[in-house]
């Protein structure tokens, strides 16, 4: 009776399996805009609550920044987006960097669709990755 033998040569799964098992394990959040801590203006009001006004148009007219960035990103960013999951693949970058990069990005496009006499505002769109 012959026996045969079959031989694996691994080529990289069981890293890449590795990888994304931890991935999976350490799932990470990425928020961009401007966050709770973002501060007051001299007279107290948070700024949050002055880009929610500016955002959905509480008791001023509406001048959207937020939307218009995540509206254009949906096809715009599909490449970044791939190129980062390539280098989580692979093991060349983490997600975190990945993501703070990308939220970078989007932050620079919310700051140029924020109002041009908000300031403080522009300045208090941040990302936070965790």
């Amino acid at each position: 009776m012959a026996t045969n033998r079959v031989r694996v040569i691994d080529k990289g799964y069981k890293a890449l399996r590795a990888r994304l098992a931890k991935a999976a394990k350490h799932p990470v959040t990425m928020t961009v805009g401007v966050h709770a801590d973002a501060g007051s203006y001299p007279n107290g009001t948070a700024v949050v609550r002055v880009a929610e006004g500016k955002e959905f148009g509480f008791f001023q007219p509406q001048k959207s920044f937020v939307r218009p960035v995540f509206d254009a990103a949906q096809g715009q960013h599909r490449p970044t987006l791939q190129i980062i999951a390539r280098q989580v693949i692979t093991g060349t970058g983490s997600v975190k960097v990945g993501l703070r990069k990308y939220g970078n990005v989007l932050a620079k496009l919310m700051r140029r669709e924020a109002p041009k006499k908000t300031g403080r505002l522009r300045r208090s769109i941040k990302v936070k990755v965790a």
